[in-house]
């Protein structure tokens, strides 16, 4: 079976249809997605319903979620000046979501989640640990490829495709569309498959990238 797995949509609907479409041509037959439906863009009700309509297996609850459906979780009014464009957006996107986009997002299930038939492979937002943690450096996937249960952990948040490992001859991979990387049950993996959202300071046309869907062949 191949998988789909998506991640920090966040309300961009015309970066998911793309996605979609690729993924249709590429014949998946499952979806995954990592969190952060929402936040930034101007179109969370329509990304959703999009999103619903081809039946994801797992969806995981992102920290935009989480904070769209409960403002104490982040408490905007002590956010710092940088924060505001991040504070402006989840205001506006709590205030305009319709009743069933809401109820949605209230259901969705913090990670680790795992799904029947992927053995010992895991899917978070943030972290294994946290929603809203950072994996960012060395250091980071270190101190969770350490501690992780899952021999595969998916992961989201940071919006930058990356391949964290314990393999000492490529421990850290930034994989171009269509990369193929030989898997093995001795060598844990942190896998980020990137973000439908641009990355802060990408041009446009380095956004494309990011719309590859991340393909796991459970059948090897």
């Amino acid at each position: 079976m191949r998988h789909c797995i998506l991640a920090d949509i966040h309300a961009n609907f015309e970066a998911l249809k793309a996605v979609l479409f690729d993924a249709q041509s590429e014949s998946v037959d499952n979806y995954i997605c990592l969190g952060d439906l929402v936040g930034y863009g101007g179109t969370p009700d329509k990304t959703i319903d999009l999103l619903q309509r081809v039946e994801p297996s797992l969806v995981v609850c992102g920290n935009h979620d989480r904070t769209i459906v409960d403002l104490q979780y982040r408490n905007p009014r002590g956010w710092h000046l940088h924060q505001q464009l991040e504070k402006f957006s989840l205001l506006w996107t709590h205030n305009q979501i319709c009743p069933e986009t809401r109820r949605y997002l209230q259901h969705l299930l913090e990670g680790p989640q795992q799904l029947a038939g992927l053995d010992a492979v895991g899917f978070v937002h943030g972290s294994p640990k946290r929603i809203d943690d950072y994996v960012l450096s060395r250091a980071d996937a270190k101190r969770h490829l350490k501690s992780s249960l899952q021999w595969i952990c998916f992961f989201a948040h940071t919006h930058i495709a990356v391949i964290h490992s314990t393999d000492r001859k490529m421990p850290l991979i930034y994989p171009e569309p269509d990369f193929t990387y030989p898997l093995t049950r001795k060598k844990p993996i942190l896998n980020q498959p990137g973000s439908s959202w641009p990355t802060t300071g990408s041009r446009p046309t380095r956004q494309l990238r990011h719309f590859r869907p991340t393909r796991l062949d459970s059948s090897n």
